[in-house]
């Protein structure tokens, strides 16, 4: 049966998957959100990844970020670099283009294809490792690479690779947090990567200017390989089998009166389980003798890179789950917010060199590096504001929701990144192609730097909440279609502008990014009658993983 609205959000008066009841007497009694919302719940069992130290948490957390930081620099390091190339193997601006940055980007998303299935079976961390030693040989093929062909054939291998390295970088946070402490978290795992690219580019630019564009590759030879064994010793097992375990060691209850939530700790009398996941069956099984549970791993046990099977499924349909998650609006919203959002940062890095040093900027190679400062400015501090903003707005409209948290909650993220992109878009588009001052050209393009956390966050944190046991399936989905985003652009923008010149191609991409970013307006509104819909879809459901 079909009731009113939920702070904007037409509700429906049945149990759905995403919806989060805290308890309303709680709340009226002043209790605070971090005391209520401690989902999912975590298994009576010391090895479980929700139950780890706040060290462990942290090292993990420090090596996944760093290393898919490192990970992410090797695509926006070489964009100064087409015109070389161009001059190198003699080929066309947009063959360059596409060469070193299109069918790597491509390559990422089919590797997601490939490799989270495999971590779904047998765990994330001996794939993670592999992958790291994966991307510092192809950097050395690339260093030495005498032709088109290997060279596209190198980055395209070095985006495979690089798959299950960015995709660990958000699906770690959903394995080790609570849902009231992911926002703010998937911000932070955020920074180090930024904060890595942008140093890239600013040191990209002036190696390639003064030396050649092998030497990026040369220093990621250098760098990959030393960072083997970091990646060793410091990215621990994070795949859990929880519904498993929860049903054999059955949920979590310490003896002293409070429960750990991994950055606070709230009281026992206060917590108040999901009805809509695993836990509500919690009152059903307390009279059940479940299984003592089994001794703390050592750090040493933690070591090993293939710890078991983590699925009994069958291989066909976990390699199929990724296609079929597509029809989950969470998915179609990432894909659209996210995929786009991030194809349009890169878009900005495409053609940079082409614009920039032509009159009326005649920029240095060095100095079109430097043109990334004020969106680097502009986006470190959209990171911190987007993280505070996500659990803070969460934790406000569901005391206003009478104690409900509905994952719709988190696209108000969504305002403040049509303003800024919007404006950007059109401002870049009108600077770069009415031959205006730099800085006004700068300025769009920071703007748009300033909506991407925003976006990425809000697109995320909506896959993280609703489809909670099958993020990781979610994510790789939309990463599939981002990729094909990419490689569209990456072989036609400069030709584009070319032919029709900077203003009309963004004003397009501006529209173009305006309608998807209005489009969280039925998304925010109908979302939780679509995920009630689609939860009555045993079949899909069980297919995909959700039952």
């Amino acid at each position: 049966m079909m009731s009113s609205w939920s702070l904007g959000v037409l509700d429906v008066d049945a149990d759905v998957p995403g919806t989060v009841r805290t308890g309303l007497h709680d709340l009226i009694n002043g209790t605070q959100l971090d005391d209520l919302a401690v989902r999912p719940v975590a298994a009576n069992d010391p090895n479980d990844p929700l139950r780890f130290s706040a060290g462990k948490k942290a090292l993990i957390l420090v090596t996944v970020a760093s290393l898919a930081g490192m990970g992410a620099v090797l695509g926006p390091m070489v964009n100064t670099s087409y015109k070389q190339v161009v001059h190198d193997f003699n080929i066309t601006l947009d063959a360059a283009t596409g060469a070193l940055s299109g069918w790597y980007q491509f390559a990422i998303g089919l590797g997601g294809l490939i490799f989270a299935p495999l971590s779904v079976m047998y765990g994330k961390r001996g794939i993670f490792v592999a992958a790291i030693c994966l991307v510092a040989g192809t950097n050395l093929w690339l260093w030495k690479a005498g032709s088109v062909a290997s060279l596209t054939a190198g980055r395209l291998v070095q985006g495979l690779a690089l798959a299950p390295i960015e995709l660990q970088s958000i699906s770690v946070v959903a394995d080790l947090f609570y849902v009231h402490q992911r926002g703010r978290t998937l911000a932070c795992m955020t920074i180090i990567p930024f904060g890595m690219i942008l140093v890239s580019q600013l040191g990209a630019g002036a190696v390639v200017e003064h030396n050649s564009w092998r030497l990026l590759f040369r220093a990621g030879t250098i760098a990959f390989f030393m960072l083997i064994p970091v990646a060793f010793f410091g990215f621990l097992e994070t795949q859990y089998r929880r519904a498993v375990l929860l049903a054999k060691f059955g949920p979590w209850h310490r003896s002293s009166p409070t429960i750990e939530t991994g950055t606070s700790t709230a009281p026992r009398e206060h917590l108040k389980p999901d009805v809509n996941t695993t836990e509500k069956n919690e009152e059903a099984t307390t009279a059940r003798v479940f299984e003592d549970p089994p001794s703390k791993k050592t750090y040493i046990e933690l070591l090993t890179l293939v710890s078991g099977v983590y699925s009994d499924d069958p291989a066909w349909l976990i390699f199929i789950r990724p296609l079929l998650i597509l029809a989950y609006p969470a998915v179609i919203f990432n894909t659209f917010v996210h995929g786009l959002g991030v194809t349009w940062m890169h878009t900005f890095s495409f053609v940079k060199l082409a614009i920039f040093t032509r009159a009326p900027y005649n920029l240095t190679t060095t100095q079109v590096g430097m043109t990334v400062l004020p969106g680097a400015v502009l986006s470190f501090f959209g990171h911190i504001v987007s993280g505070f903003l996500s659990d803070a707005l969460a934790k406000r409209l569901t005391r206003r929701n009478r104690g409900v948290f509905e994952p719709e909650f988190r696209l108000w993220l969504m305002l403040p990144q049509f303003l800024a992109s919007t404006i950007g878009f059109f401002l870049f588009g009108w600077a770069t192609g009415g031959q205006k001052p730099l800085w006004m050209a700068l300025a769009g393009h920071a703007l748009v730097a300033f909506s991407g956390p925003f976006g990425s966050l809000a697109s995320f944190g909506y896959i993280v909440d609703t489809l909670e046991k099958v993020n990781q399936e979610a994510i790789v989905a939309s990463f599939a279609v981002r990729a094909v985003f990419m490689l569209i652009l990456a072989d036609v923008v400069n030709g584009w502008i070319e032919r029709s010149g900077s203003t009309r191609v963004f004003f397009i991409l501006g529209s173009v990014n305006a309608i998807v970013s209005l489009s969280t307006i039925p998304f925010y509104i109908f979302g939780k009658r679509l995920r009630f819909a689609l939860s009555r879809k045993a079949t899909l459901n069980k297919l995909v993983g959700l039952k």
